[in-house]
């Protein structure tokens, strides 16, 4: 619980991501406390090098379905954060019954279109932006294999022209 503060800078950092991924995978008692660190932090932590590894065994790999949930929620707008139910107590998150995730969510805030067009709206833009990303990082990486490819194909020719 000493290091509970520092979680996000040991998650991007170069050498204790792999640190964090042991708590996440052996200490499943530690999940519920880490989810709030970093759901806030979720979209720089998906671009960050280091820290999107541990990040993706953590969701892909050993949280529950329940955790899953909770970990999703970054994505969300503030005000579906604030009223979908959970509640704070201590140094832990106590959930009301089972995690109502968006669609629960949209369902509590009643017929009212402008609400939830809103809510989807800011969901949408904050997926759109991290897609854009990735495939910007996906077209960077493809154009920089490929002039590596062509620079070691023409390294062998031995130019005559001095």
């Amino acid at each position: 619980m000493e290091l509970q503060p520092q979680w996000r800078q040991m998650m991007e950092s170069k050498y204790s991501k792999f640190l964090m991924g042991k708590l996440i995978r052996y200490c499943p008692s530690i999940r519920p406390l880490l989810i709030p660190t970093l759901s806030q932090h979720l979209t720089s932590l998906l671009f960050h090098a280091d820290a999107s590894q541990p990040l993706s065994d953590f969701f892909d790999l050993w949280a529950s379905s329940k955790e899953r949930k909770l970990l999703v929620r970054g994505f969300y707008p503030k005000e579906v954060q604030i009223f979908d139910g959970l509640k704070v107590k201590g140094k832990g998150v106590n959930v009301d019954g089972e995690v109502k995730g968006l669609e629960g969510a949209l369902e509590d805030m009643g017929d009212e279109g402008k609400g939830r067009e809103r809510v989807l709206n800011d969901i949408e833009k904050t997926i759109a932006d991290v897609y854009v990303a990735l495939l910007a990082l996906l077209e960077f990486t493809s154009l920089s294999i490929d002039s590596t490819l062509l620079r070691k194909e023409h390294s062998h020719r031995v130019s005559f022209i001095d």
